[in-house]
């Protein structure tokens, strides 16, 4: 039995030359316990990690950290997860002290930490975790929205679903884009309820249920 270990890969090189080249899948292997693997987000790309790896769990916990040292963006939805357990198995991005970019992965629980500066976090599903944690930190920060969305099955608590966001934008490219929320997602520390709503040029509605 292989129980969990925590290892964090994020001092390995992300110059394409040194370092993690050619990756496509990234496989956890404990069936008891829990593991947690930390990785750079400049460790992702063209001849290192495949943005479009395969990240596949196992029968223990598994926890996949992705840190951004560099203002920058990162794709989660490019990326696969198997085998992956909503409620024990969990995704984080740790955003830079500066402005990110995040999308997150519509088929993994996602923990969306953005950290300092104006950032922007992207949510391609159509509906939400109550176990997903969007926290855009200092800042004033986005959640966009690129298509309908009930976003109101996320945690209303203060500490998940959404917290520090000041603005929801609207950028779907056809048709309509509704995006339903809950009341008591919205106050202090959650979404602000000065937050700026920014639509496009097609239909948006936004519904919010008491």
């Amino acid at each position: 039995t292989l129980t969990g270990a925590d290892v964090n890969l994020t001092a390995a090189a992300a110059d394409g030359v040194a370092g993690f080249l050619n990756i496509e899948a990234i496989d956890f292997i404990n069936t008891s316990g829990t593991s947690t693997l930390t990785v750079n987000a400049n460790q992702f790309g063209a001849g290192k990690a495949k943005k479009d790896s395969v990240i596949t769990g196992a029968a223990g916990i598994q926890n996949f950290v992705v840190d951004m040292t560099a203002p920058g963006s990162f794709d989660l939805s490019a990326l696969t997860f198997s085998n992956w357990t909503e409620g024990s198995d969990t995704v984080t991005v740790n955003g830079s002290s500066g402005a990110d970019t995040i999308t997150e992965n519509p088929d993994a629980v996602d923990r969306v930490l953005a950290g300092a500066g104006d950032d922007t976090l992207v949510h391609i599903g159509p509906t939400v975790s109550t176990f997903a944690r969007y926290d855009g930190g200092d800042g004033t920060d986005i959640l966009q929205a690129v298509q309908s969305c009930d976003f109101s099955g996320a945690a209303s608590d203060g500490v998940d679903g959404f917290i520090n966001i000041e603005g929801i934008t609207f950028v779907d490219t056809s048709g309509s884009n509704i995006a339903r929320f809950d009341a008591d997602q919205f106050g202090t520390g959650k979404i602000s309820t000065t937050s700026t709503i920014t639509g496009d040029i097609r239909t948006q509605a936004r519904v919010i249920s008491p």
